[in-house]
């Protein structure tokens, strides 16, 4: 565990610790990685891109990481054609 001088505690990989989650200020996902949104929608990377080059689902990109921001991709959800059940 790391501690910066401040309240909270991060474990090696520089996610807050499970003990310390609910304190943090940020405990609610701000943004999803590509890892996640194949877990969450559930889709290949390849789908993923194809949606990016389209322009079809919302995502930002931090240097060569790309996010899907969390709010946004739960709007975007929200909006697809649900089909027969």
């Amino acid at each position: 565990m790391i501690n910066n001088n401040n309240k909270y505690t991060y474990s090696m990989d520089g996610t807050p610790d499970p003990d310390e989650a609910s304190a943090s200020p940020f405990s609610e996902t701000l943004a999803f990685s590509e890892e996640q949104m194949t877990k969450i929608l559930p889709v290949s990377k390849r789908t993923l891109f194809d949606l990016r080059q389209r322009g079809e689902i919302p995502f930002v990109r931090l240097g060569v990481k790309i996010l899907y921001p969390a709010d946004e991709v739960r709007c975007w959800i929200k909006g697809l054609p649900r089909g027969d059940r």
